[in-house]
């Protein structure tokens, strides 16, 4: 091989070797930016994961120590109806007597048909809200208010709890309607992704401690003394029982080297975290012991007398409410009770009212308590029953209308007689006959001419019963001697033709 050649070949050589380095140095940059691209999506997708995988997004604000509202966020459709199945995780459970709906629809007041229900579990940990209107639900910037409602501890303990989805019988969380085009959507992605911690919880309760150093609520300090905030306070809580006032912070100073009124203030978290505060006046006064006089106790008893204190079986809670005592000041200060008694059963008991300011001055009344039997009050008498309407008397029915009687046939016309033939000669002897009755009848002038005419009547009515006999025979004799000359001439015709 010629040296030329071997060069030239180590030189190509080289350069493909700075070559595939820059190709691999450009694979692995590429490399890392894609596994850094990677990691960044999926870290991004780990923080949205639970809000992409949520189409209804429930939303639970605590309003007051036991009362939430209820809203979905985020919420885009427009829609008139809706179905939301909740629960309660946690020692809490719904009020079903305090529910106030918020949830309105764009209708006028007037025509507007909107309906709501809710629908309790047995447990009362669990609910479903029914919403339905023929218009769309208002919704503020993709917010639609649903309701409000109280929840109360379900057992003795801590009570956080949260409000989640839950999955109803239907195998559904939510269900609405869109208003355009009526198509249902339901599912069971809905959750409440607030993080806002919820508790039902008995604040703790700073008060002041039965002491001889409180009057009219502040605490009364010598000037010179000693002063220790904590030791005139005592902290209760419902669920953790007393607390210790070494739990308590206290912020504000008193200088009890100067004559004053002062302000500090109380704090004191339980184990809910919940806080407390309670701001308290001191008061830092110099007195002369020498001028001041014991307190005053004063009875509170209707006029009977000092010695003397009436009450009535179950109606006074605190005896303490009508006993009061002053210092040399005017102060209310406390006043305490030595002895037995009970304010729910009757009799008389005797008892020792002690009053003591903070200068250690102290004041004793003996005193007896008559607890008086309550009066029997008597039962309401039950109120007379309204009688019974006598029922109104019923309308007689209408006699009915008598019916027309019949009308009576109209009599038939008699038949007109026939008109006589002409007599024979012995109808002729009977016509005069009859005629000479007619004018004797006149002649005797018994009859009107009416009566004639009636007369007459009857007498053509009897006449048209007769038998015609008469005209019968005459004209058969006639029609005989007609068919004899008839036949007779027929005859000899005949007879001459021959």
């Amino acid at each position: 091989m010629k040296p030329d050649n071997f060069e030239k070949k180590s030189v190509r050589k080289a350069n493909n070797n700075k070559y595939n380095k820059r190709i691999v140095s450009l694979i692995a940059l590429s490399a890392v930016v894609v596994s850094t691209c990677a990691v960044t999506k999926n870290i991004s997708a780990d923080n949205k994961e639970k809000s992409s995988n949520v189409s209804v997004e429930l939303n639970v604000e605590k309003l007051e120590r036991d009362k939430v509202k209820i809203e979905l966020e985020n919420f885009t459709p427009v829609i008139k109806s809706l179905q939301l199945s909740l629960k309660i995780d946690g020692n809490a459970k719904f009020r079903e007597d305090s529910i106030k709906w918020l949830v309105e629809s764009y209708a006028d007041e007037s025509s507007s048909d909107l309906k709501t229900h809710v629908k309790m579990g047995n447990d009362k940990k669990s609910m479903e809200i029914f919403i339905v209107s023929s218009e769309p639900l208002v919704k503020n910037g993709g917010t639609i208010e649903i309701c409000e409602i109280n929840v109360e501890k379900d057992s003795v303990g801590k009570s956080a709890y949260s409000i989640e989805a839950n999955v109803n019988a239907e195998g559904e969380s939510y269900s609405y309607v869109i208003n355009d085009t009526n198509r249902q959507v339901s599912g069971i992605d809905m959750a409440n992704l607030s993080e806002e911690k919820l508790t039902i919880n008995s604040l703790p309760v700073i008060s002041l401690k039965n002491s001889p150093a409180i009057a009219d609520g502040s605490i009364i300090v010598s000037k010179g003394d000693t002063f220790d905030a904590k030791s005139y306070i005592e902290v209760n809580d419902e669920e953790d029982g007393e607390i210790s006032v070494d739990e308590v912070t206290v912020t504000g100073k008193v200088d009890t080297k100067k004559v004053g009124t002062y302000s500090i203030k109380y704090s004191v978290n339980d184990s809910e975290g919940d806080e407390v505060t309670l701001v308290q006046t001191v008061m830092v006064e110099e007195v002369n012991a020498n001028n001041a006089t014991p307190p005053t106790i004063t009875i509170n008893n209707n006029g009977q007398g000092d010695g003397k204190l009436v009450v009535t079986e179950g109606k006074v809670g605190n005896l303490l409410d009508l006993i009061t005592a002053v210092d040399y000041l005017g102060r209310t200060i406390n006043v305490n009770i030595e002895g037995n008694y009970d304010l729910n059963v009757a009799g008389e008991y005797k008892i020792t009212l002690v009053a003591t300011d903070r200068l250690g001055n102290e004041s004793r009344k003996d005193i007896v308590l008559t607890v008086e039997k309550a009066p029997v009050v008597p039962d309401q008498p039950d109120q007379p029953t309204q009688p019974d309407q006598p029922d109104q008397p019923t309308q007689p029915d209408q006699p009915d209308q008598p019916t027309q009687p019949d009308q009576p046939d109209q009599p038939t016309q008699p038949d007109q007689p026939e008109q006589p033939g002409q007599p024979d000669g012995s109808g002729s002897a009977n016509n005069n006959e009859n005629n000479g009755t007619n004018n004797s009848t006149d002649n005797n002038g018994t009859n009107n001419n009416t009566a004639s005419n009636n007369i007459t009547n009857t007498d053509s009515e009897k006449k048209n019963e007769l038998p015609k006999t008469g005209q019968g025979v005459f004209y058969g004799v006639i029609v005989a001697i007609a068919a004899a000359i008839i036949g007779s001439g027929i005859y000899l015709v005949t007879k001459k033709k021959k």
